[in-house]
């Protein structure tokens, strides 16, 4: 499906209505035909089912389109809207909550932004597929930002993984679209959300860390200034920066050698990964290290599965070796879950690399037909529960991301100071 739809509600062209748009888009979502059957809280949800409350969370959005510029923004709201609650049909439980059974969704926003990362992939552009899935995956975040209360560098680190303004849009469309008895304390919230990122995250507070890495970094190479810019906004994030004036000394700090890198690939069986190890990033100086060559050099079987634990282990020694200034490795494994890339990206760190992700978008179909090309294919079934569990990389994970299409041609680039492919590599169209 092309981008038309996508672009027919940027224009007003395709009402932003849940009829009209589960008619344009239900072929390519196909979780949006369950939710009229996917039931809700009777509390916290006392308008109905998943449908219901969708539709009206776009009618409430609708009230307000007027002020978003027609073109992309307006389609990412609308989409945003449409698609927050997209994993409910398969997250929805019931769980006793306070000595009461309740309906429950856990994770359904981290679940859902995962599930569509690879169905949005040519419905619109690539920039608009960042966006919307930022709104999904982040839209209860607001909330708890606000009860909480949050230091601000965890609103800062929000900025990253979702546009405020498009955000607190989003928010306050599924708060009205909904029944619900505590609704002007939840409209509290945002209203508090919306105080703390105009004073902690207002519009381009990065390209102020981004201008001043670069200074700091005026004649070094793209790693160190990759290196810098990412490591600032790590560390505002975390507090231990206040200004960008403070970059000069954590250039300098670091030394006038390259730091090493590291690239992590991020995709199930058969997207490529291999593929782009030893086509691009081999032949411009990365060492390889793979799990499924520290297998096979354990068991004789690079899909034995019972000797995980030493493969791991051996490969995290060939990586710290490879860590030395100048150097740079990639980590070819799949990295589905966040949880096994934050140990290597914390390895990273610790020898004081560059950390980038690598990863590689295809729809399921196109993984699951490389999968089945490839010499060491694994069983469908195993396939299926990889992109079940796949939790989409964030921004806020590594230094910076590089999104790569099926044919290892760059998509989009996330963290890097002048938002360019890194390593030479090939923009997609050029």
């Amino acid at each position: 499906m092309s981008a038309a739809r996508f672009e027919a509600i940027g224009r007003g062209e395709l009402p932003a209505t849940i009829d009209a748009l589960e008619a344009a888009f239900g072929d390519a979502l196909p979780a949006l035909g369950r939710f009229a059957s996917t039931p809700q809280d009777a509390e916290w949800h006392a308008e109905g089912d998943v449908r219901i409350h969708t539709g009206m969370v776009l009618d409430e959005l609708n009230k307000t389109l007027h002020a978003v510029p027609e073109g992309a923004a307006r389609a990412e709201l609308v989409l945003g809207a449409l698609l927050h609650d997209y994993a409910k049909p398969w997250t929805t439980r019931e769980a006793e909550i306070g000595g009461r059974v309740r309906v429950v969704a856990p994770r359904h926003e981290a679940k859902g932004r995962s599930a569509l990362a690879p169905l949005l992939l040519g419905l619109m552009p690539f920039d608009s597929v960042l966006r919307v899935l930022g709104m999904i995956g982040a839209h209860h975040e607001p909330k708890l930002l606000a009860i909480k209360g949050r230091p601000p560098g965890e609103v800062k680190r929000l900025s990253r993984r979702a546009e405020p303004r498009q955000l607190l849009a989003l928010e306050r469309a599924d708060m009205r679209g909904r029944v619900c008895p505590d609704l002007p304390k939840q409209l509290e919230h945002l209203d508090l959300y919306e105080l703390m990122a105009e004073e902690y995250s207002p519009e381009g507070w990065r390209a102020d860390w981004a201008e001043a890495a670069l200074a700091a970094t005026r004649g070094r190479s793209e790693a160190t200034r990759d290196f810098v810019y990412g490591e600032a906004l790590r560390l505002a994030e975390a507090g231990r920066l206040t200004s960008p004036a403070e970059l000069g000394y954590l250039a300098h700090h670091h030394g006038r050698d390259d730091p090493p890198e590291l690239v992590i690939t991020v995709a199930p069986s058969g997207a490529g990964k291999t593929r782009l190890c030893r086509t691009l990033l081999e032949p411009r100086g990365f060492e390889r290290v793979s799990l499924d060559d520290a297998r096979e050099e354990l068991t004789g079987d690079v899909s034995d599965q019972t000797a995980n634990g030493q493969a791991r282990q051996l490969a995290k020694q060939r990586l710290k070796a490879g860590l030395r200034p100048g150097r740079k490795v990639v980590w070819d494994a799949t990295s589905l879950r966040r949880e096994l890339r934050g140990m290597i990206v914390q390895v990273g760190l610790d020898y004081g690399a560059l950390v980038s992700f690598a990863v590689i978008w295809q729809r399921p179909e196109d993984y699951a037909r490389g999968n089945r090309a490839q010499a060491e294919a694994v069983p469908d079934s195993v396939l299926r529960r990889q992109l079940d569990g796949l939790e989409w990389p964030e921004a806020d994970e590594a230094h910076r991301i590089v999104h790569l299409d099926a044919h290892l041609q760059v998509l989009g680039v996330e963290g890097s100071v002048l938002e360019t492919p890194p390593w030479g590599l090939p923009q997609r169209g050029d």
